[in-house]
């Protein structure tokens, strides 16, 4: 353990996923699933596949962390992304179990804040799970959110320079 610290803390991602791995395990050193996840998450940063999926399993199964689907599906898509055939078979499972429509409901109810407390960047990630799985409508919705984001830095940076425009950058009621 002494040695994959001493790796992991000089940037090598593979040692931190190890790292990470006996966190979670407790072997070699005590149990922590919060560290564990501090650890994958490094891990998954530096590109690490395994990073990805240990991180996104301790998310998924709310082990030293809150519960959350969401969170977990682009955390196994990173990890598929970079050749973790887990990290495809974990993603393709948590799109299977979740209806992407609800997805795309409850991304858009975050988004604006409509039902329940806004929050914009739960928004995004609920759309970013989606669009992961797949689901064009989710895609779509991601994609207007970075436009909205877009037109809003352009707004601020007008309104610093020249002192005009709107400086509100509130989502839109409707789809982002």
């Amino acid at each position: 353990a002494r040695l994959f610290r001493k790796s992991c803390d000089l940037g090598h991602a593979a040692a931190c996923a190890s790292l990470g791995l006996l966190s979670k395990k407790g072997q070699g050193v005590p149990r922590d699933p919060v560290e564990a996840m501090r650890l994958f998450r490094l891990a998954c940063g530096r590109g690490s596949a395994i990073g990805c999926v240990g991180a996104g399993l301790l998310v998924e199964f709310g082990e030293g962390t809150p519960k959350d689907f969401v969170v977990a599906g682009p955390l196994y898509s990173q990890a598929c992304d970079a050749g973790s055939e887990f990290g495809c078979e974990n993603l393709r499972r948590a799109c299977g179990r979740n209806s992407l429509e609800d997805i795309n409901v409850l991304g858009l109810a975050y988004w604006t804040g409509r039902e329940v407390p806004q929050d914009t960047a739960k928004g995004v990630s609920f759309f970013q799970f989606s669009c992961d799985c797949g689901d064009l409508l989710g895609c779509a919705q991601l994609g207007e959110t970075q436009t909205h984001a877009r037109r809003c830095a352009r707004r601020e940076v007008l309104h610093q320079y020249v002192g005009a425009g709107q400086t509100s950058c509130e989502p839109a009621s409707g789809v982002p």
